[in-house]
This record gives C-alpha cells, structure tokens and sequence, in this order.
C-alpha cells in the first residue's frame, strides 16, 4: 500500500492506494475525489445560505428588498423567520430553527469530510460511500 498525500494550498487529503494500479486509473480517481470535494463544499455553503436567507428568488425578481420596497412600492411577503439577504438573491424567508439546526448539523458533518485536519489526523479519503 501507498499513501499520497494530496494538497494545493492549505486544502488536501490522503490517498491509499497500491503498487500494481495504473497511473491512468490513479489519477482519475484522484481527480475524481478532488471533484467531490469541490462540489461537497459547494454544496455547504449553498445549504448555510439556504438556512440563513431560504430559497432564491426567480431571476427576474434578484435584488434587494429593501430598495424593492422603498423605491419600487412592492409589497413583499415576509414570513415568521424572515433575515434579509445582503446579496439580494434569496428571498430572506428561512426555515424555522428547529430545521435550521438540522441544516447546520449536516453542513458541520460535510464540513468536517473534507477539512483539512483529515490529513492531520491521517484519515485516507476514498469514493466510496461509507
């Protein structure tokens, strides 16, 4: 077995793999985990927003609210959990808190796959679903 150590800037991770494997079948799933991990982490901070600011608004609809309502006189709905987005393109309109909190917690678990203290802590990351 042959561990690679995987790394651009602070981001990386551990690879196992062994003698006998093609170089070809090596770096594809090393590109492959670097991919997942790239979306994975995409995916986080796509679902912290969503829990922060909730879904985003129709294209059309994109910017923010308060000059929609200050200058354009449209009457939005804002809901019981309503937290302004900065960058306009959420409604504002999040889950409650007790769905806030599950959100965080699965972000917490995704953040914590692909941190980089998996390499300080030598977990090897894989494509397989564990």
């Amino acid at each position: 077995m042959v561990v690679l150590q995987i790394k651009a800037g602070d981001d990386g991770f551990l690879y196992e793999c062994t003698c006998d494997m093609s170089n070809d079948a090596v770096i594809r799933e090393l590109v492959s985990i670097w991919n997942m991990r790239l979306r994975l982490r995409q995916l986080v901070g796509s679902l912290r927003d969503l829990g922060m600011h909730g879904p985003m608004k129709p294209p059309d609809k994109a910017g923010l609210d308060s000059i929609d309502e200050d200058y354009k006189g449209v009457k939005l709905e804002k809901g019981e959990h309503y937290n302004a987005d900065p960058t306009g393109l959420r409604t504002g309109n999040g889950p409650g808190p007790k769905f806030l909190e599950t959100m965080e917690k699965v972000a917490a678990d995704a953040d914590a796959a692909i941190s980089k203290t998996t390499v300080d802590r030598k977990v090897v990351t894989t494509t397989s679903i564990e």
